[in-house]
């Protein structure tokens, strides 16, 4: 600074902004590289920044240049209001017509009374931004609610019916909540109170089915832009030498949400989680969602429901999840992977229950996609917990310690970057030491040293609050448990009780994940699905010598030679290769070439698959991450040239191949010729020996080969002579269910043995240069493999396609001895399987019914566009009603009786491998008939296009071969029958149903099929069925009831149509499960505690007749891989449930999870459906719609 207090020079100028309600805080700093103050022209810089802003807040805006003089004062700070969209200057702006603030609804509501019920019709006008509203009418202390959608419509009428009571008092207010674009479920609610006394209009109406909805949509602020222009200088005389000043500009920032996921370890600890969601809400400004907040809206939906629904909007949103990690978090975490179970007091007490355990089984697949980690944010209380307390699927990812690192975390939910070039952000008062200086901070910090004390005085207080399986039924009725929540503790304690253990319910079945939506990670060439579907040979081979092993295009030409040859041989090649990010097991000719020409194609081991999948890359699979995919697509033979091994000095670098422990927990057999001599060959047989791996040498010695070289100078534990035998070796492996691998080593043919010797020997002179020039690390096998290749003159390469060509001979004629062995095992016989247990197995099913071989085509496009060849995929599985339901049951613990015929060809064979599991003693093989097929063509969405089939087999289940099995018929518990089968045959079973009061299931299959048991009387013998819409409407036009012509579209008139052609067929009928599609499934029977009773009837009765609607479990449609089993999965599971009797929410919820499964697989029934998938408590889904009166119809 000069002596007349004027600017000397100026390297920059710092600008700090302050949100005085939030405190947040941004600072930028300007750097100036001009030379001089005015710009050649002789006006001033100027300059500009944006900035986060919102409305109705204030700002403080602080100035001053850099370097700051050390005396006076040289700081400008103001402050800057943003006006609220009740601001006249405001309303014009479409922001605040987003928000709502120029909303009219105009509301009206008329009045009706009935006899039983009152109605009110309240209309009101729409908004252009909103397009769902709430409707809620008050009075007497009594609330109800509807939801509604404009549906380009102006305005709406919406109809609510309520019991007379509500109305004791002529006041009703009438509330209208909208959920605009930017405030959604925060909008300003229209009210408006209207005196029903004064003018109501009689009605008589019917009485209906009451419908409940709960929406909640997730908060945003609002979108505004505002410009102001601060001075900024050091002082008055330097004002005309300083730039012009910056230009601010405010944008408004959407309001994040948190989910916050925590184990009730301790009242203390729940104290501290309600403390530390009020600083979130108060200090931060975060909209929080916890259980203990959303108690209403969880007791409606139940724990699956409300997490299932978070989770949905957590995926199409910036939204975070914080999953607060103690000793409950990891013990619980144990329990699910087969450990100790765990009960906690505080899961018994609170009315919600046990979150946690759903939260695993709902959202974990979802965070371990790395492209999901983002939304994941894993902390502890450090004071409180320790870093013991992670669970070990959360250790990919960062781990902040609160509240030192709450800051941090602060960040993350705000998606802002904390550390940028030149500047890191900061927020005043969320800092270790200072976020107890406002008072929610000091509750928390409070409630922390409150617990640590605790811990202090009582090391063992987990313990204590563990309950013992003894303690259970004390629990049930102790005080703690009181009010409207004891029943609800009593029933959920009771199945605790009975619960062993609590496995995640979308496919994660122990501590080694399995997902049910990774079929959509792997593409089974048509192929080698038919071949193994038929039990042909499959050979599986790996792509890194495509990739990495030649040049383009020796590589290709290399690739298909030894696909011919495994073919000559008798066996189908399965290439595996990664393309775009799906494992491929079989590649067509324009995949091999793909990959063949790919320049930027990676090596891809199991270390790498997640990498390579997520970011939807390309490949060339290596052993391990061969043996992982063919094991997976059930492929027992894979050949390759040789597997890595220990690196020489691997016991001090630990430089230890992939492939050896990948033997050790995969159960494939590899043929290769051994290991490269460069390795170090004892130490890898001493650790294969230590992983299990079964080692033995194709040939008349145990001499283990060294690739190039046929004698190592080491030996396998043991030797097998021919194919033959190597096929016993693998089979007896497979067969005792052992989880590793078999190593079968080829020595290199004789007549290229010269010639392997001599390159051993420039390999032996390979790795001595080496060592003399210190190459070390991963430069060895580089340098020794081209030193190879130059000493042998290019001979090593001729050789090794020779060990490739005679590895796949030898693999080829392996797999089609081990294939031989597997169809001539007396288990694995269809034939002889059915005749044995045709007529003497006692089942408590018997399902009558169809099978079929189903082609499933996926179009890749959004409409199938007839008339032309649609780009798309096509799968090959196994279907028919009758054989879904069967295998459903059958997966589910369930041993049903399958009566049923197919053709005796190639298709038969295939069906009759493929239900191994199943009871198939009553299916009938015929010769000069076709086995069922059945084609079905789905768009990229899911929805079905045409199905296309032949089904000429099925009516050759007549009533004179059904007839075989009486006596099982007879004695079962429950007979279902599929609609394919014959009218006569049906009547026959519903003739035994009356004689022997049989339980019978009528699965309709389609609307044509569905007439068939009501064209007799014997549809009174049927005690279930699971029609569709258009299916019940037939079965009431077979009768003679009048229907529709038009089905309705919305959800209210679907179900009261349903519950109208219901009533008719429940004079006879026990249930009717009507299925709805998206809309899940509409219960209708005898009315038993506010639900439909659905166990077996023992008699037909007088009763009060009940129905209850389901919403389905969503799939998104990129998910969506099969939709011609979902309905069968449904049913299955649905009878399972009912067979052991569970209670009706239960059978429900088994229902609904099987059919999403079956949605998410390339299969009708997905091969994932285990009784474990459902081993949770029916209180973790409530969908029931009238939770304070009885259903009625």
């Amino acid at each position: 600074m000069q002596a007349d207090d004027s600017t000397s020079f100026i390297i920059g100028t710092r600008i700090k902004i302050v949100d005085e309600m939030t405190t947040e805080s941004v600072c930028v700093q300007y750097a100036y590289t001009f030379q001089s103050i005015l710009r050649s022209d002789n006006t001033k810089w100027n300059f500009s920044m944006n900035a986060v802003a919102e409305p109705n807040h204030k700002y403080t805006v602080t100035v001053f240049n850099l370097p700051e003089p050390e005396n006076g004062n040289n700081r400008i700070k103001k402050q800057i209001s943003i006006p609220g969209c009740d601001n006249k200057t405001m309303e014009k702006f479409q922001v605040c017509e987003e928000n709502g603030s120029r909303w009219d609804p105009r509301i009206s509501a008329l009045f009706t009374s009935g006899k039983l019920k009152d109605s009110v019709v309240v209309t009101f006008k729409t908004a252009t931004y909103a397009d769902r509203y709430q409707v809620s009418i008050q009075s007497n202390g009594f609330r109800y609610s509807k939801n509604a959608s404009k549906e380009n419509r102006t305005s709406l009428n919406v109809t609510l019916e309520v019991d007379s009571l509500w109305f004791a008092e002529c006041e009703t207010l009438v509330m209208i909540q909208p959920f605009f674009v930017h405030c959604k479920n925060h909008c300003k609610t229209a009210e408006k109170s209207f005196n029903r006394c004064k003018d109501k209009t009689p009605l008589v109406i019917s009485l209906g089915l009451g419908l409940l909805l709960v929406v909640s949509a997730c908060l945003t602020y609002l979108l505004f832009q505002a410009h102001h222009q601060e001075h900024s200088n050091t002082s008055p005389s330097a004002a005309e030498e300083q730039p012009q000043e910056p230009q601010v500009i405010f944008w408004v920032q959407e309001r994040k949400r948190v989910l916050v996921i925590y184990s009730h370890d301790h009242p203390l600890y729940k104290n501290i989680v309600l403390k530390f969601c009020a600083f979130l809400m108060t200090k931060c400004g975060t909209e929080v969602v916890l259980d203990l907040l959303d108690s209403t809206r969880l007791s409606v939906l139940g724990r699956i429901q409300w997490l299932d629904w978070h989770k949905e909007q957590i995926e199409n949103s910036s939204d975070k999840i914080l999953i607060l990690c103690s000793r409950g978090v990891q013990a619980k975490w144990r329990a699910m992977c087969g450990g100790k179970q765990v009960f906690l007091r505080e899961d018994a007490c609170s009315l919600a229950g046990d979150m946690l355990t759903p939260f695993f089984a709902l959202m974990l697949p979802h965070f371990i996609q790395s492209m999901s980690f983002k939304k994941y944010i894993i902390a502890y209380f450090d004071d409180v917990c320790s870093e013991e307390d992670v669970p070990s699927p959360f250790n990919v990812t960062v781990h902040y310690k609160l509240m030192k690192d709450f800051e941090d975390v602060f960040f993350r939910i705000l998606d802002i970057e904390k550390h940028e070039p030149g500047r890191i952000k900061q927020i005043d008062g969320l800092s270790e030491d200072k976020y107890h200086e406002c008072s929610s901070g000091r509750a928390l910090r409070n409630a922390i040293k409150t617990f640590r004390a605790c811990q202090m005085e009582q090391p063992q207080w987990f313990e204590e609050e563990l309950l013992q399986s003894s303690e259970v039924e004390d629990e049930m009725g102790s005080d703690g448990i009181a009010g409207e929540g004891s029943k609800q503790n009593v029933t959920r304690m009771k199945i605790l009780k009975r619960v062993s253990t609590l496995i995640l319910s979308r496919g994660i079945k122990s501590s080694h994940s399995t997902f049910s939506n990774k079929d959509l990670f792997f593409r089974v060439h048509p192929s080698v699905s038919q071949a193994l579907a038929e039990n042909k040979p499959v050979v599986a081979l790996e792509s890194t010598i495509i990739t990495h092993g030649m040049p383009y295009p020796q590589n290709l030409s290399t690739a298909k030679e030894v696909e011919a040859i495994v073919q000559s041989e008798g066996a189908t090649p399965a290439t595996v290769g990664v393309i775009q990010g799906k494992i491929h097991v079989g590649l067509s000719p324009d995949e091999l070439e793909h990959l063949a020409q790919c320049r930027n194609a990676l090596k891809v081991s199991r270390r790498d698959l997640p990498y390579i999948i997520s970011k939807g890359l390309s490949g060339g699979t290596t052993v391990s991450a061969t043996m992982i995919a063919a094991h997976r697509a059930g492929i027992p033979v894979f050949v390759t040239g040789g597997i890595g091994g220990v690196h020489r000095d691997g016991q001090n670098s630990l430089d230890i191949s992939a492939d050896l422990t990948e033997l050790g927990r995969t159960p494939i057999a590899v043929v290769s010729a051994g290991v490269k001599s460069i390795l170090d060959i004892g130490r890898t047989l001493e650790f294969l020996e230590t992983q299990g791996v079964c080692v033995a040498t194709y040939g008349m010695t145990k001499s283990f080969p060294a690739f190039f070289s046929p004698l190592s100078g080491f030996s396998s534990a043991y030797h097998v002579c021919n194919p033959s035998e190597a096929a016993d070796l693998i089979a007896s492996s497979l067969s005792l269910g052992l989880q590793n691998g078999v190593l079968i080593a080829v020595p290199i043919p004789d007549e290229h043995a010269a010639a392997g010797q001599h390159i051993e020997e420039a390999i032996q002179a390979a790795v001595t240069e080496a060592s003399s020039k210190c190459v070390t690390g991963k430069d060895v096998t580089p340098f020794i493999l081209q030193k190879v290749n130059e000493l042998t003159q290019g001979k090593s390469l001729q050789a090794n396609m020779a060990l490739i060509r005679n590895n796949a001979k030898v693999g080829s004629q392996i797999a089609c001895a081990l294939s031989k062995k597997t169809a001539q095992s007396p288990s694995k016989n269809p034939n002889q399987h059915c005749r044995n247990l045709s007529t003497n197995t006692k089942s408590e099913i018997v399902v009558i019914g169809g099978i079929n071989v189903d082609f499933i085509a996926k179009g890749k496009t959004k409409k199938i566009n007839f008339g032309q060849t649609n780009p798309g995929s096509v799968c090959q599985s196994f279907g028919g009603v009758g054989r879904n339901i069967a295998d459903s049951l059958s997966r589910l613990g369930q041993a049903p009786l399958f009566i049923s015929a197919t053709g005796s060809d190639a298709n038969s064979d295939a069906v009759f491998n493929y239900c191994k599991h199943m009871n198939t003693s009553g299916v009938a093989r015929l010769k000069g008939h076709n086995t069922a097929t059945y084609c079905v063509v789905i768009s990229e969405s899911g929805e079905l296009s045409f199905g296309l089939g032949d089904m000429d087999i099925h009516r050759q289940i007549t009533e004179n071969y059904v007839s075989q099995f009486e006596k099982q018929l007879s004695s079962a518990a429950l007979v279902c029958l599929d609609g394919n089968i014959p009218v006569s045959t049906i009547n026959y079973v519903c003739s035994l149903a009356k004689k022997h009061n049989i339980n019978v299931w009528y699965e309709p299959t389609d609307v044509e099929r569905a007439s068939k048991a009501f064209l007799s009387d014997a549809w009174k013998s049927l005690s279930y069925s699971s029609p569709n819409m258009a299916e019940l409407c037939n079965m009431n036009k077979t009768l003679g009831i009048a229907t529709p012509d038009v089905l309705p579209t919305s959800l209210d008139e679907i179900l009261h149509v349903a519950v109208s052609l219901s009533r008719p067929l429940l004079e006879h009928l026990h249930c009717l499960v009507v299925t709805l599609g998206s809309n899940g499934v509409l219960l209708c029977g005898e009315h038993i505690a506010d639900s439909v009773n659905l166990q077996l009837r023992k008699q037909k009765r007088k009763r009060q007749l009940c129905a209850v609607h389901y919403p389905a479990l969503t799939v998104p449609p990129e998910e969506t891989v099969n939709v011609s089993g979902a309905g069968d999965s449904f049913a299955g599971a649905l009878i399972a449930g009912i067979i052991q009797g569970k209670d009706t929410e239960n059978c429900v919820r088994m229902g609904l999870l099987a059919a999403k499964m079956s949605l998410a697989s390339q299969h009708p029934i997905s091969p994932l459906l285990i009784p474990a998938q459902f081993g949770v408590t029916p209180l973790e889904w409530n969908p029931k719609l009238n939770t304070d009166r009885p259903c009625a119809l």
